[in-house]
């Protein structure tokens, strides 16, 4: 138990420090050793299971997207504020701000807010590769995907509409693409950094 218990801790919080050397060595020869760093997937998935959950238990959407805030910016402060921790954090709160009050939400503008705020706060943090990671693959993914949808709607609509072929886009060309459009912002980046 005291094994599972370091491993969520490493994969919930990424607190790797009291994990044992051969499991982190393992997780480094399997490749999967991203999986014990904490990055925006994890502020995306604790929001979504929190808001759907309190929205099951029928709390108001108000209430429900407050708590979420709450929940989202204690998890941040929890993991040290990494760039993709915050980033994701200041996104999901204000997408949550904007379901409060009923507005649309535009990613893109709210990937800007956040990257303002937080070269407001600590303008050192534009030379952090983590940061620049972050923010180019997150804003090559918002821009590339609606790019790639509309090649794929160029596709005879009956043909999209039959079920190898709804098959091959969801389990294939989106996910293909998603990662295309990461590599396409990432690349030069590790490039220079790491050369």
């Amino acid at each position: 138990p005291r094994r599972q218990g370091l491993l969520i801790a490493g994969m919930i919080l990424g607190d790797r420090e009291a994990m044992p050397d051969d499991m982190e060595e393992s997780f480094r020869r399997s490749g999967l050793s991203h999986l014990l760093a904490v990055s925006g997937l994890h502020v995306g998935m604790l929001s979504s299971i929190c808001l759907l959950l309190l929205r099951l238990i029928r709390l108001p959407r108000g209430i429900a997207s407050a708590l979420t805030i709450l929940l989202v910016a204690a998890y941040a402060l929890i993991v040290g504020l990494r760039p993709s921790v915050v980033r994701t954090s200041i996104i999901v709160i204000l997408a949550l701000i904007g379901y409060m009050i009923d507005r649309d939400v535009n990613l893109m503008n709210l990937l800007a807010v956040a990257a303002m705020g937080m070269l407001l706060v600590r303008p050192q943090v534009l030379w952090d590769v983590g940061f620049q990671l972050t923010f180019a693959v997150t804003a090559s993914i918002l821009y590339l995907m609606p790019r790639w949808e509309s090649l794929w709607m160029k596709i005879r609509e009956d043909w999209r509409r039959r079920k190898p072929v709804l098959y091959l886009h969801r389990l294939i060309f989106l996910p293909l693409t998603v990662a295309l459009s990461a590599q396409i912002s990432s690349i030069p980046i590790t490039a220079y950094h790491f050369h």
